[in-house]
């Protein structure tokens, strides 16, 4: 891909017509690459497919990496967000088993649009954009954290930062990685092995 220059859309989208448009043109970008992946990715079949004429679509991104981007970008925002619901969801009300309950919200979270992320993650990585992958990573394992203890506080209340740190993140990481390398496991052996990480990390010193 070339520089970083030429990623960012031409003109922000400010008026109501001009966010639409450009919804029109990532939401194709986006059915395009479910379909068929990156090989059938262009420009024409996106104009085509958003139901607009390639010049308007290049009055808003530069060209197919830029659409490429801010579809990446927002398919990672979008998962995030879902994470974050999913968290906030299993932590009403309390939860008999802590651990599995949070950890099924984040397998749950990470199941949704899981093709469609694995290209979103490609393509950030193939730009040079890792970091936005790992800063996206950092603020789902920073809120895994900051509601752990609200699950089970009479467990979590004197965890140490450090044993805390490795378990979000170790948690957050291995979701990630079954997104990257496609891997194939059963469900329930995922839970099983996140909840018995969890279970370790947490258990109260002697």
């Amino acid at each position: 891909m070339p520089s970083n220059t030429s990623f960012e859309l031409r003109k922000a989208p400010k008026q109501a017509r001009s966010r639409n448009t450009v919804d029109l043109i990532l939401e194709a970008a986006t059915r395009i690459l479910e379909e068929g992946g990156l090989a059938a990715f262009n420009t024409n079949a996106v104009a085509e497919r958003a139901g607009i004429g390639v010049a308007s679509l290049y009055d808003y991104f530069p060209g197919k990496n830029a659409i490429l981007i801010e579809f990446a970008r927002r398919e990672i925002s979008r998962h995030r967000a879902a994470v974050m619901q999913a968290i906030a969801a299993a932590c009403e009300g309390g939860a008999p088993q802590p651990e599995r309950s949070i950890i099924t919200a984040l397998i749950d979270a990470s199941e949704t649009r899981h093709a469609i992320r694995r290209i979103a993650a490609q393509v950030l990585a193939q730009a040079g954009l890792e970091h936005e992958l790992d800063q996206s990573l950092q603020q789902i394992s920073v809120l895994v954290a900051e509601k752990w203890p609200i699950l089970s506080p009479h467990k979590r209340s004197d965890l140490p930062p450090a044993r805390l740190f490795v378990l979000t993140r170790a948690i957050s990481g291995v979701l990630s990685a079954t997104v990257r390398e496609n891997a194939d496991f059963e469900r329930k052996a995922l839970e099983d092995a996140l909840v018995a990480l969890a279970e370790g990390v947490t258990r109260q010193q002697s």
